[in-house]
């Protein structure tokens, strides 16, 4: 192959399909509650955080993420969820979740034993 050169190119597609998400904010009295519907992946995981650190600014007593209507999480969700869980300190900040496949997401990463993770049926 003396003086030919080889080109390689490779398309990667945009993700076309977004997860349905829906998120809900509430307070009661010094507690912020961040009501999550749906799906969480890599399609809409940055909504979490954004919630979560506007929620934040408004220096709550208290932050609840009431996961108990998502029915599925990846490792996206996870890490966006973390990431808002380190910008609280010190405020306190559970997490409650119903479906088996988002509550093992927290235990197969030990995320229960460092945080408040609560089942709630």
């Amino acid at each position: 192959m003396s003086g030919s050169t080889m080109r390689y190119s490779r398309h990667v597609p945009e993700p076309t399909n977004v997860s349905d998400l829906t998120i809900t904010v509430a307070s009661s009295g010094v507690v912020v509650s961040i009501v999550v519907a749906g799906e969480i992946d890599i399609t809409n995981a940055a909504q979490l955080s954004g919630v979560g650190r506007s929620a934040l600014e408004s220096n709550p007593g208290g932050l609840v993420f009431d996961l108990t209507a998502v029915t599925f999480m990846n490792s996206s969700g996870l890490g966006h969820l973390v990431r808002v869980l380190h910008a609280a300190q010190p405020v306190p900040v559970q997490v409650w979740a119903t479906h088996p496949s988002v509550l093992r997401l927290f235990e197969i990463t030990g995320l229960t034993d460092a945080l408040d993770v609560q089942y709630k049926p």
